[in-house]
């Protein structure tokens, strides 16, 4: 085996494995909000000690259909990430643009984001989870969407 085709072996397996890896991620993400959409507050005890972790406040308590919107979109970004939509470059650019939204939620953090979906003003616990937690969570997503999400050389 040439040394080219070594370097594109080690490469695509590592794509692979940053495929698998953000794939179980996402749908681990996924699940947990369809949890939260049939009412669970798992892993609280009650919906206002859940809405104090994910949204910093126990008067903003998510809706059922809010979580549910969220683990469709996570859903449908792991399925992605897992190779439907082929190596098109639409369904590259689909997979970057996951990665690269993930990456922007750990670096701007989750008091940037809720401001943008126009919550209330997070409260120390969801700040704790958010810098401990959230953030590192999307970075390492984000950027193994990003491994994942590179078109192999005799594609281009």
């Amino acid at each position: 085996m040439s040394e080219y085709a070594r370097r594109m072996s080690t490469k695509r397996k590592l794509a692979n494995a940053s495929a698998a890896f953000s794939t179980v991620g996402l749908l681990g993400i996924s699940a947990i909000h369809f949890l939260w959409a049939s009412g669970s507050p798992w892993p609280a005890k009650s919906q206002g000690e859940l809405a104090e972790m994910v949204v910093g406040n126990a008067e903003d308590v998510p809706t059922p259909a809010s979580s549910a919107v969220v683990a469709v979109g996570a859903a449908g970004a792991a399925l992605g990430v897992a190779g439907v939509g082929g190596q098109s470059g639409c369904a590259v650019n689909a997979r970057r643009l996951v990665g690269v939204g993930l990456l922007a939620r750990g670096v701007l953090g989750g008091a940037v984001a809720l401001r943008a979906l126009g919550a209330s003003e997070p409260g120390r616990r969801f700040r704790e989870l958010d810098r401990t937690f959230y953030r590192p969570l999307c970075l390492v997503l984000g950027g193994s969407v990003l491994a994942a999400a590179r078109r192999p050389p005799d594609e281009r």
